[in-house]
């Protein structure tokens, strides 16, 4: 996600947040919970630098993602 240079590929938060997802399937939740975290940081970072207008429906979809691990209600990964 972060090259030898230190640049962040603002599009990592994908990886990131599949993994949040394979956490959440194997009931570590906690652990689903700081890697969402983390997407949502990375997505807000780019946000900020304003790399792209897009990232807001990916914020949004982060959030949503965020409140079905709190709930345990988180059913597939779109």
């Amino acid at each position: 996600i972060e090259n030898h240079y230190g640049y962040v590929n603002p599009s990592s938060f994908v990886v990131i947040e599949k993994y949040s997802w394979f956490l959440y399937i194997a009931d570590e939740h906690e652990k689903a919970l700081e890697a969402n975290a983390k997407a949502i940081k990375m997505v807000e970072t780019a946000m900020d630098e304003g790399l792209s207008s897009d990232f807001q429906t990916e914020l949004s979809r982060l959030q949503i993602e965020r409140v079905k691990i709190i709930e345990k209600n988180w059913t597939n990964y779109d």
